[in-house]
């Protein structure tokens, strides 16, 4: 009887002194959201708040995906499946975190006619540098085309340039040539059919095509077109890459050595870009969140790796993003 007095005495002591344990924490100062997905791939806004530098784990169904330095990041992740649903989980390397659900898209059913159009051909090397789809019945695309008219003068004696441009209208493709002024400040010098750059069409279907200095602006849906040209010194002015913008009066071009320019329907201005690398090409969005355009212009040096830079417009201001 003794014995089994103290062998609850003794079980009583050992558990009332053991501690409690400690429940591990299940959430941390954490948050991710999924801004886009497509069939097969993700896009991931990270936010660190206070765990900033601190190792991190991403997992989708319990499976190791990356790991990385807590930071506020966007992270990218491909090679998922179409219409699957994952859960992401996102940890510390306490292995407390926060985790969401999202399912890709599917893919589509409808099935695709592939048509191959060739244009040129003769009397020179042809290339088409850009195009744009203004709707399924009105398609530009434009570059330079040679064909075996080319150089030649018809039988009214006129002499055939180089096309610069073809259009589609819903049935065909029609060669085209947009005259540009052989020197934009002595229009009465003469046009040519320069070889074309760019096509931007604007959000109310007007659309703009450059060569060189000069730009062809198209409006109102007419096939007629009114020539406008960098208002700068000869020395200030450069070949437009690329045009971005809201309307025909109110863009920005770029182009090399680092140049960008914002045209305001009468007169250019000069922004300053930072580089001297060639800028290659300028596109703009509107954020909801903001209810403002990011702009973001790319600069690169084509022929080598030797530089690159990524620009943000604002305000007609350009701030350097990190390529890292």
């Amino acid at each position: 009887m003794k014995k089994l007095i103290l062998s609850i005495l003794l079980s009583f002591f050992f558990f009332s002194c053991k501690e409690e344990p400690t429940k591990p924490p299940t959430e941390a100062n954490l948050s991710l959201e999924v801004l886009d997905k497509s069939c097969t791939e993700v896009w991931i806004d990270i936010k660190a708040n206070d765990q900033a530098n601190k190792l991190g784990s991403v997992y989708f169904n319990d499976e190791f995906r990356t790991q990385f330095y807590l930071k506020d990041t966007l992270v990218y992740l491909d090679e998922l499946l179409p219409n699957k649903t994952y859960t992401i989980k996102l940890t510390n390397q306490d292995g407390i975190g926060t985790q969401a659900e999202f399912t890709t898209m599917d893919t589509t059913s409808h099935n695709f006619t592939w048509e191959t159009f060739e244009f040129g051909g003769a009397k020179g090397s042809s290339y088409l540098r850009d195009v744009a789809i203004i709707n399924e019945n009105d398609i530009w695309a434009v570059g330079e085309i040679f064909t075996e008219d080319t150089y030649t003068y018809d039988s009214n004696g006129v002499f055939q340039q180089p096309y610069n441009a073809v259009h589609w209208d819903g049935n065909e493709w029609e060669l085209k040539r947009i005259m540009f002024y052989i020197d934009p400040d002595q229009p009465n010098a003469g046009k040519t059919s320069s070889a074309c750059v760019s096509v931007f069409k604007f959000d109310n279907g007007d659309y703009i095509i450059t060569s060189n200095v000069q730009a062809a602006v198209f409006r109102n849906g007419s096939d007629q077109y009114q020539l406008i040209h960098e208002s700068f010194s000869w020395e200030e002015r450069f070949g437009l890459n690329a045009i971005w913008g809201k309307s025909t009066n109110a863009f920005y071009a770029i182009g090399e050595k680092g140049n960008i320019a914002h045209y305001n329907g009468s007169s250019w201005s000069k922004i300053e870009s930072g580089t001297n690398l060639d800028i290659q090409d300028i596109y703009g969005s509107l954020n909801p969140k903001t209810n403002n355009y990011e702009i973001i212009a790319i600069a690169s040096n084509i022929m080598t790796a030797d530089g690159r830079t990524v620009m943000k417009i604002k305000n007609n201001e350009v701030e350097q993003l990190s390529t890292n």
